[in-house]
């Protein structure tokens, strides 16, 4: 039933698709979010972009995408960054996304326990479940005073999916 579910969850977010994805593709809308970002708030973002490979899923590049607009769009909400580094890179299993910046950054574990305890955060609830519904990893590594770090990493497609774990 668990896949079963996913394969809905699947469907229901390829009918999603940001139509920019189809005329751009993932790696030119993922620089287009980061140069938005930069014009609306002054804040540079380096990009580290690789181009994505043939056998991406539809799937993985939306949720590719709509990871990295929530992440950008927490950065932009509190934490006060001067500068983020946004970076894609695929393997031929898996896709990397590493975004960082050097704002005031929060104690994790602070943070992960109001999730649990008031529901709060909703934004990184919806980036953790997102990551966990694709089988996929999310390391939040974060420091007052010292910015924050997301790394996640993505089954590229669903044969890679179904065969591995992370």
């Amino acid at each position: 039933s668990a896949r079963n579910a996913l394969f809905d969850i699947r469907g229901i977010i390829f009918d999603l698709r940001p139509m920019i994805l189809d005329d751009l593709g993932l790696t030119k809308t993922i620089e287009t979010i980061c140069n938005k970002f930069t014009e609306t708030t002054a804040i540079p973002v380096e990009k580290r972009l690789k181009n994505e490979p043939k056998n991406i899923d539809a799937i993985i590049q939306v949720a590719s995408m709509r990871i990295i607009q929530e992440i950008i769009n927490n950065i932009k909400k509190h934490a006060k960054a001067k500068a983020v580094t946004v970076s894609l890179d695929f393997g031929s299993k898996y896709v990397l996304i590493l975004v960082s910046d050097d704002g005031v950054g929060f104690n994790v574990d602070t943070v992960m326990e109001r999730i649990k305890d008031k529901s709060e955060s909703y934004g990184l609830i919806g980036l953790m479940d997102r990551v966990k519904q694709l089988q996929g990893k999310i390391t939040l590594n974060s420091k007052l005073g010292l910015g924050t770090a997301y790394s996640i990493k993505l089954p590229i497609n669903k044969e890679v999916m179904a065969n591995d774990s992370l």
